[in-house]
This record gives structure tokens, C-alpha cells and sequence, in this order.
């Protein structure tokens, strides 16, 4: 059996395509907010990939970045407290690449559970 990935993709992308009109139907929005820490050209390709794809479904994507020299935790925190009382972002997620004890999953402990997006 061979599998066609590109239809499956296709066919993803229009599900969740319907998915989000359903939602903005009801007059909510649907936005995803990202916040890169520190700088690393993977992390870089991996948020302007999430921006087309969110942007390709109908997905609002926003990309808050903090490059260094670093800030100090405080105010990554108040990016994220800001976030999660936004009411038009409805998804955050952080990827850090700085140092070992500022990790994603510090950073993504921080957001709302309705807000966390494992994308």
C-alpha cells in the first residue's frame, strides 16, 4: 500500500480550514501567539513554518521574540501572563534555545492549559 501524504496533508489542512471558519462563524477568533527565546536558526525556520501554516487555515499567528542578550525570566513571564489574558489569542506556545534551566516546558508551564498549544 502506498500512502499519498500530500492528499492526507491536503485533506488536514481543509478539515481544520472548516474548523476555524466554524468557529469565526460563531464570532470567536481563532489565533495562535508564539514566543522564540534566544536564537537559533532551526527555531527561526520552525516559527516562520508555524506562521504559513496557521496563516494557510485561517489561523491569525503572532511571533513574540526575545534574542540576546537575553532579558531577564521576568519579562518572558509577563509576555506569557499578557497572552493568557488576551482574549483574542486563543493558543501559545514557547520554544526556548538558551539556557538549560529556561526550558519549553518552564515556559509553556506558564501559559493557561486552554491556551497551550503542543504545536
Amino acid at each position: 500500500m502506498i500512502i499519498d501524504g500530500s492528499a492526507l496533508a491536503a485533506k488536514a489542512n481543509q478539515d481544520v480550514q472548516q474548523r476555524v471558519g466554524a468557529v469565526r462563524s460563531d464570532g470567536r477568533n481563532v489565533a495562535l501567539s508564539a514566543i522564540l527565546v534566544g536564537f537559533d536558526t532551526g527555531g527561526e525556520v520552525y516559527a516562520q513554518r508555524q506562521g504559513e501554516a496557521c496563516r494557510a487555515v485561517g489561523i491569525d499567528y503572532s511571533l513574540a521574540k526575545f534574542a540576546p542578550p537575553m532579558p531577564p525570566w521576568p519579562r518572558w513571564a509577563q509576555a506569557i501572563h499578557s497572552l493568557n489574558n488576551d482574549a483574542a489569542v486563543t493558543a501559545s506556545c514557547c520554544t526556548c534555545r538558551c539556557r538549560p534551566t529556561w526550558t519549553p516546558p518552564r515556559c509553556n508551564t506558564r501559559f493557561i492549559p486552554s491556551k497551550t498549544s503542543r504545536a
